[in-house]
């Protein structure tokens, strides 16, 4: 473990400019303004997945998944976003971050 002494952490944290903290906290939002539907074609697009694709591999009823990827439904159950998140082969950071923009809670562990 790369553990830094205080005084270390001291001098690192005297070097930071106000503006990067609220540059930081920008970048850190911007979950909340992304919509799911964005973020899923965000996702599909930098992955080359196909929409038709995914929602067949998702195994939700395709008029629901539609909607849901099209941005006409909103507030999908987290079965519905995992489902999403499986079918586009997801890490568990975005799978997260989906979970997050949806407004439910993080997968853990338990």
């Amino acid at each position: 473990m790369n553990e830094k002494p205080t005084y270390e952490l001291d001098r690192i944290l005297n070097k930071v400019e106000p503006e990067s903290f609220d540059q930081f906290r920008t970048s850190e939002n911007t979950d909340t303004a992304l919509s799911l539907s964005d973020f899923f074609m965000d996702y599909m697009g930098t992955h080359n997945l196909l929409l038709k694709d995914v929602i067949k591999r998702s195994d939700i009823p395709s008029n629901y998944a539609y909607g849901l990827l099209n941005g006409n439904k909103s507030r999908p159950s987290r079965d519905r976003v995992i489902a999403l998140c499986l079918a586009c082969r997801m890490n568990l950071t975005d799978t997260n971050r989906a979970s997050k923009i949806a407004g439910l809670s993080p997968l853990y562990s338990k």
